[in-house]
């Protein structure tokens, strides 16, 4: 089976299913049915997710722009990002990570038929680092979501090439937790599991 993950391998901080942060690695394996081999490739992400929470544009904008300062220091790949785009070149701006730059790089969602604005699904911000230092990494952000059944992201992901070390995860996740702070009443739970 072709691109099927094999494994997943997280590191949860958690409270209650609606509010926890992890950090995984996929193992996504692919076969090559004319050359009889299989290459496993692995990808890591962490991931900070919380349930229904109305923010306005400016406080999500403020709660990205503090993730965005404490990743900087902890390599250099993630000093600077760059808006996503369809390809490369259309990526090529970089994104000032000041408040009123970050609230100006938003996405609203919208309704297909009028266009008009769906505010109960929150502010999306989806980020590249242009592979920069060595890595391929990628942050999206849910902001402000405060739909019943939808909650908030923030998710740095790492490309298939791009192996970050244990340090690093742990300096993400402790970013991502104290930027968005995902779990409200202080309980905190390391959790390992695999799929």
């Amino acid at each position: 089976r072709r691109g099927e993950y094999a494994d997943s391998v997280a590191v949860c901080r958690g409270v209650s299913r609606k509010r926890h942060a992890c950090v995984v690695r996929r193992t996504r394996n692919y076969w090559n049915s004319d050359y009889s081999y299989a290459i496993a490739m692995k990808s890591y992400f962490v991931g900070a997710y919380w349930g229904s929470r109305r923010e306005s544009r400016e406080a999500c904008a403020e709660r990205i722009a503090q993730l965005l300062s404490r990743l900087a220091p902890l390599h250099p790949g993630l000093a600077a990002w760059q808006k996503k785009g369809r390809s490369a070149r259309s990526a090529s701006r970089v994104v000032d990570t000041t408040v009123s730059a970050i609230q100006n790089a938003f996405t609203e969602n919208r309704r297909d038929i009028d266009k008009s604005v769906i505010p109960e699904l929150g502010l999306s911000l989806f980020l590249w680092n242009g592979s920069r230092g060595g890595f391929d990494v990628s942050l999206d952000v849910t902001c402000g979501s405060f739909a019943e059944k939808l909650g908030n992201f923030a998710v740095v992901s790492f490309s298939a090439r791009s192996v970050p070390s244990l340090d690093l995860l742990q300096g993400i996740l402790s970013a991502s937790i104290h930027a968005f702070d995902p779990d409200d009443d202080g309980d905190v739970d390391l959790l390992l599991r695999s799929r």
